[in-house]
């Protein structure tokens, strides 16, 4: 009994190993078929006595050329690379494996190829050795690829006018690309390549937000893209405009920033001069505006009072509708101009302490049309003479001088007509007592979408009745 338990381990035992071997064979052919991976076998003498075909196609052999030429591995070593085939037997003999070393092939055309080598003695009595042959052609292509783009990064940046930076978020490593110690004042090299140092150059108004943001671009793969002021060496600072884009790991984090400063100092200085040109412009033109204002107010001081309390209920609206600045501008300067047509009308009529005949009442109507004719051919940036000539139109087409009806009358003369019917109301005439603040209410509320446009009646109405105001304190 005990034979048998024996020899049934035995048999057990035979069949792992047996199967053991299969896999070990099945792996090793696996390797040897690869199509990436060159192997060879040598002999004692040197001679190759088998190769894949990966190897093969390396070097343009054939396996018969190969084994039956008898043709030694080293033969196709080039003269300057026998020294480490030298050292690579060396250390095969003394350990049985070498480290694996870049060298070249001779091909059998007779072209050269990179490749990567290493070699182990193979167990037994018959001292075979094997080698393991990777082609590095690719790899060499994209490595000088690579250089000559290097190269001509660097000869670009030196001709660009803009300056290009490089920076590692792991190291805080700043690498500039152009001269930036010049454009700063500097002699060459002053600049720190550290981060920090740079940010020292950085206008203490927009250090805080530029070292938050460079925080953020530490885990951000959003676009860089900032203006901030850096300080010259003179003292004075210059305005540089920052635009970057992240390089990005396998995690897709960013590990470098590649970006571009340009200096738009003289753009911002340009762009300034415009601005205070504008306002210088906008002084001279309101200044103007109130000269033309004030030559009605000589011959008829209620319209000169009447004037500027329409132009700041009008601004009051518009505020509340939230119109945009430029337009708030057009209807101030409206406001202020939009019974300038009065100067056409005889004092008699403007001043007459009793009620207004018909044939009167037409000549002051007259007023908008003389404001339209005095101010059409002057270039304005709104449409102040067409605002003029409408104040005085209303919703239903019942208005005067066209019988504009909705949407054909502008928003802005809309809102004076609001404007002018309200103060006319609450200010003395000398043709009559002023009527009140609460029947001029009535009458905008009482013709609310009819002549008046609602949005405009409804703000009017509020500003008064919620928000204080007043025509008194707004003079």
């Amino acid at each position: 009994m005990k034979r048998k338990r024996s020899k049934n381990k035995k048999i057990i035992k035979s069949r792992q190993t047996s199967k053991a071997l299969q896999q070990s064979q099945a792996r090793f052919k696996s390797i040897f078929e690869s199509p990436m991976l060159g192997m060879m076998f040598w002999n004692a003498k040197g001679y190759i006595t088998d190769a894949n075909d990966a190897f093969l196609t390396m070097v343009g052999y054939t396996k018969e050329e190969v084994v039956k030429g008898k043709i030694q591995w080293w033969d196709m070593t080039p003269p300057e690379f026998k020294a480490l085939d030298d050292k690579a037997l060396n250390e095969i003999m003394e350990t049985g494996v070498c480290v694996p070393y870049e060298k070249k092939y001779i091909c059998k055309n007779g072209s050269r190829i990179p490749i990567l080598q290493g070699a182990a003695s193979l167990p037994g009595p018959s001292a075979n050795r094997i080698a393991f042959v990777i082609n590095l052609t690719s790899l060499k292509c994209t490595e000088e690829a690579l250089s000559e783009n290097i190269r001509r990064f660097k000869v670009v940046s030196k001709l660009a006018y803009d300056l290009i930076y490089e920076w590692d978020v792991t190291t805080n490593h700043l690498e500039w690309f152009g001269n930036i110690d010049g454009l700063l004042g500097y002699k060459k090299g002053k600049i720190s390549g550290n981060i920090d140092a740079w940010l020292d150059l950085i206008h203490p108004q927009d250090k805080p937000k530029l070292r938050s943001s460079i925080e953020l671009h530490r885990t951000s793969t959003h676009p860089i893209k900032y203006i901030y002021r850096v300080r010259h060496k003179n003292g004075t600072y210059l305005h540089w405009n920052d635009k970057g884009l992240p390089l990005l790991d396998r995690n897709n984090r960013p590990y470098k920033w590649i970006g571009v400063c340009t200096d738009i100092t003289k753009r911002i200085m340009a762009q300034q001069e415009i601005k205070n040109s504008y306002k210088k412009l906008e002084r001279t033109l309101e200044g103007a505006v109130k000269a033309l204002s004030s030559t009605v107010g000589k011959r008829d001081p209620f319209t000169k009072s009447h004037q500027l309390k329409v132009t700041n209920l009008s601004c009051a609206i518009a505020e509340e509708l939230g119109i945009p600045l430029e337009h708030k501008k057009g209807l101030r300067f409206a406001g202020l101009l939009h019974d300038i047509g009065k100067i056409s009308v005889p004092v008699e009529i403007l001043t007459k302490p009793g009620r207004l005949t018909d044939a009167e009442y037409r000549i002051v109507k007259t007023h908008v049309q003389h404001a339209y004719d005095i101010l059409k051919d002057i270039e304005f940036p709104w449409p102040i003479a067409d605002l003029v000539l409408q104040h005085h139109e209303r919703l239903d087409g019942s208005g005067y001088p066209n019988g504009l009806k909705g949407a054909k009358i502008l928003l802005e003369a809309k809102i004076i007509a609001v404007a002018d019917v309200v103060e006319a109301m609450t200010s003395h005439r000398p043709y009559r007592p002023a009527p009140g603040l609460d029947k001029a209410l009535a009458e905008i509320k009482t013709n609310r979408g009819q002549l008046y446009d609602p949005e405009i009646v409804d703000v009017c109405i509020s500003l008064f009745e919620k928000s204080g105001f007043s025509f008194e304190n707004e003079l």
